[in-house]
């Protein structure tokens, strides 16, 4: 007859048969939860503007162009300067995304995870709790 399961430290109690109903309703709600921060984002707008300002744009949760507003003076200027201010308007509204996304997923994180600390994510700037 073999003797008892020695004790598995943090993962004891895991493979237990009667827990797993409970761990499967918390992993629900868990999954809940991100999967309405994520389509909160969706409805969301961010803001894209070229250095000098002659080209700005809304990006939605999705990052999906949802306006462009083109200065006439900069066409004037011939499509390098048309094509620099374009990607300038692009990336800061994808970074402006992509900080937003980080907040939701975040808070998220903190509402159904109990996470308060977080890695610095590069290209983002630390928020509060990191």
């Amino acid at each position: 007859m073999p003797g008892p399961t020695p004790p598995l430290g943090p993962l004891d109690g895991l493979l237990d048969p009667s827990a797993a109903p409970a761990a499967e309703a918390q992993l629900r709600a868990i999954e809940s939860g991100f999967r309405e921060a994520q389509a909160s984002l969706r409805e969301e707008l961010v803001h894209g503007e070229s250095t000098d300002g002659s080209i700005t744009l809304e990006l939605n949760g999705e990052g999906l162009a949802c306006s462009v507003n083109v200065s006439p003076a900069l066409l004037e200027q011939g499509a390098p300067a048309v094509e620099r201010a374009i990607m300038e308007a692009v990336n800061n509204g994808t970074m402006a995304l992509l900080e937003l996304t980080t907040a939701v997923m975040q808070l998220a994180a903190v509402q159904h995870l109990g996470i308060r600390r977080f890695p610095d994510v590069p290209g983002v700037p630390p928020s509060e709790g990191r």
